[in-house]
């Protein structure tokens, strides 16, 4: 990969309220001294966002209860409205991949994290700024980049961003804007050289998972302990998402492998793994479960799973602990074929994404002939049918991230 510094300088930023280092000069991409007058828009240019008619979420789906790094307020997203970031540090050759909320000295800190190794940092989610490698305690001896680095996910949580990313490496920052690298050198306990690919943080803890069915979680992102279940078998566990309220932490992986833990049991390398009798059954059978995220709906969890099948994808939304009891269906059809890549929950609602800009949302008020509630779907249109990669709930709104490195978001 290669090596994508920023030169940042930090005039810029004189709100911050931590020092930050310069990145070296000769950089192959360099951003400007100043803050541009004019919006930054991505090389595709904006079109008019399209006006329709406002949405109506169910009553009977509820927020979680605060706790964790829950720090969500509820909200009534525009679904119908979205906006681009007017200035990001992203171009057309990253690829978002993730995207955390947290709280630096009580101010608002959004993050978003690129597989090309670019982390920015936001603290009102339209206008962004370049991260930067945290000084060296040793200038002789520095540390490894934390940005040589091909990023899966972010999370927050006991005033930490963690990272994670390939070959088992984690990025860790107390600011979202100074950061370090952890496991740089074999990978992080558990890892090895395995693939980070999802984190939550919950319970007091950020829990990592990845390839060979690898788990391991830790207090500060530095230290970590595996808690792999040898159920698993040597299954790429591709996700992993905390329920609040429920106070439990939920994985899906290949292979229609999935399952939850609380913390007691995770420290116990103990996984309530489904039997492979249920994994084989319809409708997530053996296909990639590669996408989930725990809301509250009809009084009770809602879990929402984006999984292959039939060469393309689908979402459940399951309404018990042990994923069944599925409801809102959805194939490619729904988004006129195109394919799903994210799914977040926030504000009362299930969001996914995917390509051809393709935005879609369940619980929706206009039911099917059949009675059943189906997701609706439009294609946002300042992406200009760029594919989403990455989608989150952060404070109150939705952020969505593309493959040209563009971030747009709820009104």
């Amino acid at each position: 990969m290669m090596k994508r510094s920023l030169n940042f300088n930090h005039a810029l930023c004189n709100h911050m309220r931590t020092p930050l280092q310069t990145p070296p000069r000769n950089s192959p991409r360099t951003l400007p001294r100043t803050l541009p007058r004019t919006p930054r828009f991505s090389p595709f240019g904006p079109l008019a966002l399209c006006a329709v008619c406002a949405v109506l979420f169910l009553s009977a789906c509820t927020q979680p209860s605060s706790g964790g790094a829950d720090v969500r307020t509820p909200f009534d997203p525009d679904l119908y409205g979205w906006k681009t970031a007017s200035w990001i540090p992203f171009d057309v050759a990253d690829t978002l991949s993730g995207f955390a909320y947290g709280v630096y000295r009580g101010a608002d800190r959004f993050v978003a994290v690129a597989k090309t190794g670019v982390i920015g940092w936001s603290d009102n989610g339209d206008i962004w700024f370049p991260a930067v490698k945290a000084p060296d305690s040793d200038p002789d001896n520095p540390a490894p980049d934390p940005f040589e680095a091909s990023f899966n996910a972010v999370a927050w949580g006991n005033g930490i961003f963690v990272a994670v990313a390939d070959g088992g490496k984690i990025a860790r920052s107390d600011d979202g804007v100074n950061w370090t690298a952890v496991g740089y050198s074999g990978g992080i306990d558990g890892f090895g050289a395995e693939n980070i690919t999802g984190v939550a943080w919950g319970s007091g803890v950020f829990v990592a998972v990845g390839g060979n069915a690898n788990i391991s979680y830790s207090a500060d992102g530095i230290s970590w302990i595996p808690c792999r279940d040898a159920n698993f078998g040597a299954s790429q566990l591709n996700d992993i998402a905390f329920d609040n309220a429920g106070g439990r932490f939920y994985i899906v992986g290949d292979d229609g492998k999935r399952g939850w833990s609380d913390i007691t049991l995770m420290k116990q390398a103990n996984w309530n793994l489904l039997e492979l009798s249920d994994a084989s059954t319809a409708p997530f059978g053996k296909n990639s479960l590669r996408k989930v995220t725990v809301g509250r709906c009809g009084g009770g969890i809602g879990i929402g799973v984006v999984f292959d099948e039939w060469g393309g994808n689908r979402i459940f939304v399951a309404k018990d602990a042990n994923f069944g009891d599925l409801d809102a269906g959805i194939d490619p059809g729904n988004f006129n074929g195109n394919a799903i890549n994210a799914i977040a929950w926030g504000g009362d609602v299930f969001v996914a994404a995917g390509t051809g800009a393709m935005i879609g949302w369940w619980p929706d008020n206009e039911p099917s002939p059949d009675s059943q509630r189906y997701w609706r779907a439009l294609s946002f249109p300042e992406f200009q049918w760029w594919e989403i990669s990455a989608l989150a709930a952060l404070k109150d709104r939705f952020f969505v991230g593309n493959v040209g490195g563009k971030i747009g978001y709820s009104k």
